[in-house]
């Protein structure tokens, strides 16, 4: 056999590959609001893939799609990509989606909620975000069956108007019930999810592993702006690390073991494990160009929810017996 036949084999495996792929998700309509980087990366993977993908801008980033189309920059190939997105201003009130992607920072929930208050009754909300505070600080009058919690696949940053971030075939998305219950919605989230094309992995203890991320995630950023908003300078002295790994587990012990609707077992194992797991993507991080890119980028562009996270960590911490000396430390470099 010829090389050119094999190379022809393998094409035409691919091109049938993608095929089962669209026809897989022709019946999906996904409805993404929030046009940023998550967002943004998952509106042109699954339009890539046959979603009927409509995607939610604010004013001005509306404008610029509508003209120019949602591309994405590979971060780790500089590659672009682009997929056929239906852009609005407006929910549309006609029309059923599943699910409805949440793919906003923190306090930027309740205008988000606001905008999915017509589709809410009927289709399940998947929260993609950073959140400490677990379903008590998220849901107001919002019924909790209608609600699921995750963490995106992928992370990245905005220069300008273009979107850098890691491809979805780079990691997985992550998502679960907040009261750690295997719900229809959830099943029928996760199975479409998958049909969609990406890596899902449903978490019984999302909830608690949200907390812990978010806990490590703002412990690290302070340690960064403690030493000038890079990771590599912060990554280059082992005593730095091992500083931050002592204010993690400070914070942790901290915020306690009630994890009240999650298996406490599960979310006890995660917070004893994360102080050590911390350390390598701390190396990876500074290691990396595109690691240092996004870590950097991401401290430097998202310092008012970082800093609200702090606000929140303090808080929670707050009680008679708990010392965290060196995470009330970093309070200050928040700004």
């Amino acid at each position: 056999m010829t090389l050119s036949v094999v190379l022809a084999a393998a094409l035409l495996q691919k091109h049938r590959s993608k095929q089962k792929q669209r026809a897989r998700s022709d019946d999906i309509r996904v409805l993404i609001i929030r046009a940023g980087v998550i967002g943004s990366t998952y509106a042109c993977h699954l339009a890539k893939r046959g979603v009927d993908v409509t995607l939610l801008a604010s004013e001005d980033r509306f404008q610029y799609l509508t003209v120019n189309g949602v591309h994405v920059r590979n971060i780790i190939t500089n590659q672009q990509e682009t997929g056929p997105v239906y852009i609005v201003s407006t929910v549309p009130t006609k029309g059923e989606f599943d699910p409805i992607i949440l793919a906003v920072r923190y306090h930027q929930l309740g205008a988000a909620f606001e905008h999915a208050r017509p589709l809410m009754a009927t289709t399940p909300l998947l929260l993609l975000q950073n959140n400490l505070l677990g379903i008590e600080g998220t849901i107001t009058e919002l019924d909790a069956h209608s609600l699921l919690m995750g963490f995106p696949g992928t992370a990245g940053l905005r220069s300008g108007s273009t979107v850098c971030s890691l491809p979805l075939w780079w990691g997985t998305t992550l998502i679960g019930d907040p009261q750690g219950m295997r719900t229809q919605g959830l099943h029928q989230t996760a199975l479409i999810s998958r049909r969609a094309g990406l890596r899902v992995k449903v978490r019984d203890d999302i909830a608690p592993w949200l907390r812990t991320h978010t806990t490590m995630i703002t412990v690290l950023a302070g340690y960064i702006y403690k030493n000038g908003g890079s990771i590599q300078q912060f990554g280059q002295q082992e005593g730095r690390i091992h500083l931050c790994q002592q204010g993690l587990s400070e914070a942790l012990h901290a915020l306690g073991t009630d994890h009240a609707s999650t298996p406490p077992d599960t979310a006890h194992t995660y917070d004893a494990e994360a102080p050590w797991l911390a350390r390598i993507p701390m190396r990876l991080a500074s290691l990396t160009p595109w690691g240092r890119l996004l870590v950097d980028g991401y401290v430097a562009h998202k310092s008012d929810e970082l800093g609200l996270f702090c606000d929140q960590l303090l808080s929670l911490a707050a009680r008679p017996g708990a010392r965290i000396p060196n995470p009330r430390s970093l309070a200050p470099y928040f700004g």
